[in-house]
């Protein structure tokens, strides 16, 4: 299950060595790619009416079909590999999230039946820079960039602006955005979508070939509340339910960071050095929280968080796809 912006192909990318779900489907592996609402390329799109849902609606709704879905096609239990809010997602489906009527507003509560129930239907989650909070140590540079008081008061106008387009324009057309700026100039669109996505690709790492496919086939449009709730999240520096979904500011939103004590399915958390998502925000709010943390082993020292991609794939990719492997059937 892909991240923010991103869509199926990030793991079934057209150039076969660079191909994460073929490495795995060769190796005796059961592989499903999904793709959440409204993501993905013709003819493997997925149906989306009015892009005005919010992150934890993927996890309220469309987790739960595809881990149904696959579960019935197959008969076993499916791991769940989950990438940046494919993760967020992973975590909350693992919570056992709902939402109920509160005095007419729709709210996010925890079952904790369903909970456990959905902890035994899986078994496992990879969570691959799937952040847990936002909480930036001040030693790494995302601190300044996002995490600073100077940084979050910057944020604060982001988030005005955005939450004022939501019933506006709820859709984000990140795929048609690509395609102009390709087409207008493809040699400034390299170099600015290459700029934007530093922290999220190892650029050093990437082949420029694999590099464009994954921007132009796996990138993918998004609601405008997903874009409100990340921006709410750098503030708040947990992810809680969509305020503007439910209805107005909430006095107590429901809180994935905090709520991660009800994740008992086995879990490989795994997150790059250069990850915005900083991987001792991970390792102390997620890993040190999971309740089932003495059947993981720690991970150091990788390079890179996406395994599937570009040069040096024999130091790289090989060993990681190996470790992940493990907890398939």
């Amino acid at each position: 299950m892909a991240g923010f912006m991103g869509n199926g192909f990030n793991y079934d990318v057209a150039i076969e060595e660079c191909n994460f779900a073929l490495y795995l489907a060769r190796r005796g592996y059961d592989v499903w790619v999904a793709n959440f609402r409204g993501t993905g390329r013709e003819p493997y799109k997925s149906d989306c009416e009015g892009f005005d849902h919010s992150i934890e609606d993927i996890a309220v709704y469309d987790v739960p079909a595809l881990v149904a879905g696959v579960t019935r096609e197959t008969g076993i239990k499916p791991v769940i590999f989950g990438h940046s809010m494919g993760g967020v997602v992973s975590y909350g489906f693992l919570q056992g999230v709902v939402f109920e009527d509160e005095g007419g507003r729709r709210r996010l509560k925890p079952d904790p039946e369903l909970a456990s129930r959905r902890n035994e239907e899986v078994a496992g989650l990879v969570s691959i820079a799937g952040p847990v909070c936002f909480r930036f140590p001040r030693r790494t540079k995302h601190y300044y960039m996002l995490g600073s008081p100077i940084a979050r008061l910057y944020i604060r106008g982001a988030r005005a602006l955005v939450g004022s387009l939501v019933n506006v324009a709820p859709q984000i057309p990140v795929e048609q955005l690509i395609f102009l700026l390709f087409r207008i100039s493809p040699r400034l669109a390299f170099v600015l979508t290459r700029m934007a996505l530093d922290n999220f690709f190892n650029i050093r790492n990437t082949t420029t070939e694999h590099f464009l496919e994954t921007v132009i086939s796996g990138g993918s449009d998004v609601s405008m509340m997903e874009a409100y709730q990340l921006l709410d999240a750098l503030i708040s520096q947990d992810f809680t339910e969509a305020s503007t979904k439910a209805g107005g500011l909430l006095d107590a939103p429901y809180n994935f960071t905090e709520n991660i004590v009800l994740v008992k399915a086995p879990v490989l958390f795994v997150v790059g050095g250069r990850d915005a998502v900083d991987s001792q925000c991970v390792y102390e709010w997620g890993f040190e929280e999971w309740p089932a943390r003495k059947r993981l082993r720690v991970l150091r020292r990788l390079r890179s968080y996406r395994p599937a991609h570009g040069k040096g794939r024999s130091q790289d990719r090989l060993p990681l796809c190996r470790r992940l492997a493990r907890l398939g059937p």
